[in-house]
């Protein structure tokens, strides 16, 4: 699978799901760039971006969104921490690294999807925790899904690079970029 594959399989989901899709897709394969077309596809109403950092906002979406040519008009960002004020309905929602939602969050959203809003999950990494799981499974999305693994074994992990920082006991530091693949790596192979 490429990843015209994964975005164009998850253009379909979002609209055979009717506008509810939790998509689990790990790093690099384009997360940002489906949740901005679903963004500008879904043309009417309030549109709100919840993302979990100041640098989330502005280097992942704002750039993507230049690189892809996509539209953010009508579009609002919100960090997840405030989320929980915000006193507007949204018509579409799209939740950035849901794995990291709160339980004020949980509390908002149902609100907002108990009132008609669309929503669109977006992790790489579905949580451990069984409350956060519970919060994610209560909307009942559809859920899609492209493991690590699946990437790797597609050839589509091969540009990942793993930053490795070395200190040793008389703290000198050595960092070291890996690319990224299947199996364990040996010290040697490492550095």
């Amino acid at each position: 699978m490429t990843r015209d594959d994964i975005y164009y399989n998850s253009l379909k989901s979002w609209d055979e799901s009717n506008g509810y899709l939790l998509a689990n897709i790990t790093m690099g394969m384009g997360k940002t760039r489906i949740g901005l077309k679903i963004n500008e596809m879904y043309d009417t109403g309030n549109k709100l971006i919840i993302t979990h950092t100041v640098n989330s906002q502005d280097s992942t979406w704002f750039s993507e969104a230049l690189y892809w040519k996509l539209s953010l008009d009508r579009t609002k960002f919100v960090y997840l921490e405030s989320v929980s004020k915000e006193i507007d309905f949204y018509d579409l929602i799209i939740l950035d690294e849901c794995h990291k939602i709160l339980p004020s969050v949980y509390d908002w959203l149902r609100i907002q999807y108990q009132r008609g809003s669309k929503l669109l999950f977006l992790t790489g990494t579905l949580p451990d925790d069984k409350d956060k799981m519970a919060m994610l499974n209560w909307f009942n999305l559809k859920t899609i899904n492209y493991t690590f693994m699946q990437a790797l074994e597609d050839g589509n992990a091969n540009n990942i690079m793993f930053n490795i920082v070395y200190c040793s006991q008389d703290y000198t530091i050595k960092k070291y970029s890996v690319p990224m693949r299947r199996g364990l790596f040996t010290e040697r192979e490492a550095y």
